[in-house]
Parts: structure tokens; sequence; C-alpha cells
């Protein structure tokens, strides 16, 4: 079983360590609901459960997101920072990076459900291609009943180089390049900044769209 921490704080007695091979990291504020739904999918992956964990960045919620992940009985590690205040996307993240313990990151959104293959899928394209960003697939959907059942979005975005809804990369080469830009003001582009600079480094993209994970929206709602 799992175990979530808070602070760095075990909520229960460790059973013993294993090594982490991908940190999915989430940053969230006051998404509660679709949260969970987002934490259940990560929960029921094919992957190992002894061998991924989930980090969770709240930005300062305000919606209880902190007693839904107290209630929560997590198969794998789940590492839940909270921020006192809202820092932002990109300090978030770099959280989520120095607190990672897996060779990868996958980068998603608490308002993305993936798929049960997900960490698999990113996890074997980079066995197969190394020095890689793995993109991998979203599709849009604006309720809840079409996760798993959508085939194609005409609002898919995930052709962008570096998209942090589904994206991974080697931790190492995230610190190479420094991680996010804290101090990039564009809203949203932080993650093609970041995308550029891992690139100019010598990454390659590689798409798998069997990555995939459902984007929910709703309609007319074009916030992040």
């Amino acid at each position: 079983k799992g175990t979530i921490y808070i602070r760095g704080i075990p909520l229960k007695p460790l059973e013993g360590i294993k090594m982490i091979e991908a940190s999915i990291i989430i940053p969230t504020y006051n998404r509660k609901n679709i949260l969970k739904k987002c934490l259940e999918a990560l929960f029921n992956q094919s992957y190992p459960k002894d061998k991924y964990e989930i980090i969770l960045v709240d930005d300062g919620s305000t919606d209880k997101t902190n007693e839904m992940i107290a209630s929560l009985c997590p198969p794998c590690r789940l590492n839940y920072i909270r921020n006192k205040k809202r820092l932002g996307q990109p300090k978030s993240r770099n959280r989520g990076i120095k607190a990672a313990k897996g060779n990868y990151i996958i980068f998603t959104d608490s308002d993305i459900i993936v798929v049960p293959e997900f960490i698999r899928e990113h996890l074997k394209f980079h066995k197969i291609y190394k020095d890689t960003i793995i993109n991998g697939e979203l599709i849009y959907i604006s309720s809840l009943d079409e996760a798993g059942k959508k085939k194609k979005s005409i609002w898919d975005m995930s052709f962008s180089s570096f998209n942090t809804a589904n994206v991974s990369v080697k931790k190492e080469s995230l610190i190479k390049v420094g991680g996010f830009d804290e101090e990039f003001l564009p809203y949203g582009w932080e993650d093609k900044e970041l995308g550029y600079r891992l690139k100019k480094m010598g990454l390659k993209n590689k798409k798998n769209p069997k990555a995939l994970g459902y984007h929910f929206k709703k309609r007319g709602d074009i916030s992040n």
C-alpha cells in the first residue's frame, strides 16, 4: 500500500522504501472534485504501484482540498505539498521537481483524467528513445462521461513541444536547465519556454498517442 506524505511526513508508518522510477507532478488550486477523479485514475495505473509516486502541489487551495487528500487510501506513494500562499504554476512545479524521487518526471494537470496505461506508455518510450521529451495525447471533454469514450477533439492542443498537461522528461535534464523560469510572466507559456531550453540542450521530441489524457473543460471555460 502507498503512503500519503504531508510536508514530507508520512501519515502512517512506512512499509519499506522501493525504487521510484517515475514522479507524476500535479499543481492544483481549488479543484477538489475533479482532482479526486484525476488522482483515482493515477491510482488505477497498470504500472507497478511501488515504482511511481504522485507529487501534488496545492497552490493555497481554499476548497478543503487538504481534507479530501487526507481521506484517500492511495496504492502508491502520494506526496502532498501545500503552499502557504499562491506562488503560481512555475514555482509550484519547481517545488515538485525538487521533491521528486523518480528518474523521470511526468507532468499533468489536476483537471486531466488519464488512461490506465498512461505511466507505462510514457516510460516505455523513454526506454526506447534516449534524451527525449515524450508528449502524450490530450483529448478535450466537456463531460466526465466522455472520459474513455471520446476518441477525437478539435481542441486538441497536444501538438505543443512541451505541454505540462501531458509530457515527460528525465529529471536530470530538468535540473540541468534550471527547471521552470519563475520570473516568466506570460501566463500559460512557461512550459513552452522550458521546452525551448530543453530542445536547445539537445533533447528531441517524440509523441506517444497511447499516453492519453482526457482534459475536462466545461463548455465556455477557457481558463487553465
